[in-house]
């Protein structure tokens, strides 16, 4: 942020990382208010909004609202070019559209059979590349000689950890190994325990700021169990470590693409009244946005009977899984609201714990300083 030397306390909404401006509130008080906040939060954490993701329409209206709010208070534009707002250079980086991957002339489909992992790497062309079974990913006794994996593309499995399930999860310093380093492409077989929200999220693409697209590293597949047999040409439970497999060829890496509408951090100031102290700055920052929604709708109650039971204080509870007694807890909850109503799929993250709790409260903050602002000795 460019703190201007006439700036003394900065009033932000900052971009951290996730609503509806028509929905209209009554009027707030100069007091901070548990009703005032309410009414503000409601109208940022609305579903209309999208949950806030920035580069979307949502945030947009958000930050638009921020910034009526600041000149309706009397605060001073403190962004870029004498606006109330600084832009941030998002930008989506996502699998590009002419991304092909084929095993002995079949062709596997992008989001279904296969998905582009790993860090935005250029796009780049395999040609008859031959590929190897390399065993399990997560078992290090069994894998192959470094020679054996050069050059080749390599179908690696994952084995059931101690939870009696295959995990997806912190595969990174098995990836980074050494002994893959000279491959040309790794497939791993988890594509199927990343479950349907994962792979759209990663379909849809992520936001950075980064617009490098890497020409160097590995390419990273997860791939289902019927793509990697594909690829080998037989079933994996009869593949021996080291049978070669099919020969592939693919064009594989990532496009990078604007965003539908500007994200922001939306700015102001109110000015101290202390000639020796004005010039000193105090910041008060929240960040605006949010995550957006899901691909994959989920029951809202079930969301919430679990939230409440294994997660009360929201994102401060940890993530764990519940226990028996806290799932019959969730179950009884639950059998009470279908009474009362049938199940209801969402898909927004509304964002109101992250961060519209501090959004609105920095807009309260504002709107109770303006009404005190003749004891304001430097600026905010």
């Amino acid at each position: 942020m460019n703190h201007a030397p006439r700036t003394l306390l900065l009033l932000a909404a900052l971009l951290a990382a996730v609503p509806a401006l028509h929905a209209q509130g009554r009027k707030t008080t100069r007091a901070i208010t548990p009703a005032d906040l309410r009414t503000r939060l409601e109208r940022i954490a609305h579903d209309s909004m999208l949950g806030r993701e920035p580069g979307g329409i949502g945030n947009f209206r958000t930050t638009e609202y921020i910034a009526a709010e600041f000149k309706r208070l009397g605060l001073e534009p403190a962004g870029e070019h004498g606006t109330w707002f600084q832009t941030v250079p998002f930008v989506r980086v996502q699998p590009d559209s002419a991304m092909r991957v084929s095993a002995g002339g079949t062709d596997l489909v992008a989001g279904t059979d296969y998905l582009l992992a790993g860090q935005p790497m250029a796009l780049r062309r395999l040609e008859h590349v031959p590929s190897v079974f390399g065993g399990p990913l997560n078992d290090s006794t069994r894998w192959l000689p470094a020679d054996s994996v050069a050059g080749r593309v390599v179908v690696l499995t994952l084995v059931p950890g101690r939870s009696g399930t295959r995990q997806a999860n912190a595969l990174g310093p098995y990836l980074g190994n050494p002994r893959f380093a000279r491959a040309t492409l790794i497939a791993v077989v988890a594509l199927d325990v990343l479950g349907p929200e994962r792979i759209a999220m990663a379909m849809a693409g992520r936001l950075t700021t980064d617009t490098t697209l890497r020409s160097g590293g590995m390419p990273i597949l997860y791939v289902t169990p019927a793509a990697a047999e594909v690829m080998l040409g037989r079933l994996l439970g009869a593949t021996a470590v080291g049978t070669a497999g099919k020969p592939i060829d693919a064009t594989i890496g990532h496009a990078r693409s604007a965003t539908a509408w500007p994200a922001r951090n939306v700015i102001a100031v109110l000015r101290g009244n202390d000639r020796k102290f004005r010039r000193a700055y105090v910041a008060l920052t929240a960040h605006n946005d949010h995550v957006g929604f899901d691909h994959a709708p989920a029951d809202h109650d079930s969301i919430r009977a679990f939230d409440r039971v294994v997660r009360p204080m929201g994102a401060d509870s940890p993530n764990r899984p519940a226990t028996a007694q806290e799932m019959l807890q969730v179950r009884t909850i639950l059998d009470t609201l279908r009474k009362i109503r049938p199940a209801r799929p969402d898909s927004i993250r509304n964002g109101a714990d992250d961060d519209g709790s501090g959004t609105v409260s920095i807009l309260e903050i504002a709107e109770r300083m303006v009404a005190e602002r003749k004891q304001l000795r430097r600026s905010i």
